[in-house]
């Protein structure tokens, strides 16, 4: 019994002191970005973002998803942000590595001063690693993306050509049950930060790109079907001027799960 008890104990220390490691990691990338807005002009604006997910898990092997996605002002009428996007993984132990596929849509204020539509296509490539035991769901992922975007020309419209330029992502996410444990969780607290860095054509070196902090809650309906709200701090810096932009987003998901 001793020696369960002190293994028991050795585990839960081993648990407590990784999570301060991800606190002390979060909390630095904070300090880091209040440091980025120091002397700069901080705008802010709030947004809904309106998420729609299915995914496919075949045989704990391969697992796939196409996602829908919907961000626009609260004070203001239409999306200013669509994407759809088609990704899949294959599992290789803890690692999952694949990529995908997505269409992204912006409408912003053009030189002429009335809204444009810029499309993206955006391939990219991920690896995901897991960390996750059997109290806690976490995993750390880096995703590669190559960006083919049209910018607004000086007539008003939009170019022409696409523009190549490239964006590293890397996320860490923890996943805490509040409600249910095992296969029966119900109700879980989401925590994740992700800052991305660009590079390119159009990009001096290595740039700071954006960087989104995440608390969110979701709720099992079923063994399948998850909803789930939150808020994001989204910070970034736009390609024009050194001013930075700070979005209060309120997310709203529906995910759907396919297992074979």
């Amino acid at each position: 019994m001793e020696g369960g008890s002190s293994l028991s104990i050795s585990k839960v220390m081993w648990r407590i002191t990784l999570f301060k490691r991800h606190v002390l990691t979060l909390l630095f990338a904070l300090t880091a970005l209040a440091a980025l807005s120091q002397e700069q002009t901080i705008t802010t604006r709030p947004v809904i973002w309106l998420s729609a997910t299915e995914k496919l898990v075949s045989h704990d092997r391969w697992k796939g998803s196409v996602n829908i996605q919907q961000r626009q002002f609260l004070q203001s009428q239409g999306a200013f942000q669509t994407l759809a996007s088609t990704t899949w993984l294959r599992r290789f132990s803890r690692l999952w590595a694949g990529g995908g596929f997505m269409f992204f849509y912006l409408r912003t204020p053009g030189t002429s001063g009335k809204m444009v539509g810029l499309p993206e296509l955006r391939s990219y490539e991920q690896l995901t690693i897991d960390l996750s035991n059997a109290r806690v769901a976490q995993w750390i992922r880096l995703l590669v993306e190559q960006r083919f975007q049209k910018r607004a020309s000086a007539e008003g419209g939009i170019t022409e050509d696409y523009h190549l330029n490239h964006r590293l992502r890397l996320k860490w996410q923890m996943s805490l049950p509040i409600i249910g444990t095992g296969e029966r969780r119900r109700l879980l607290l989401v925590l994740s930060n992700e800052p991305m860095i660009g590079f390119g054509q159009d990009i001096n070196g290595l740039t700071f790109d954006q960087n989104r902090l995440v608390v969110s809650l979701e709720w099992a309906l079923t063994k399948n079907l998850t909803v789930g709200t939150g808020y994001m701090n989204w910070l970034f810096k736009p390609p024009a001027g050194t001013s930075y932009d700070v979005r209060h987003v309120w997310l709203v998901s529906l995910s759907h799960r396919i297992t074979q």
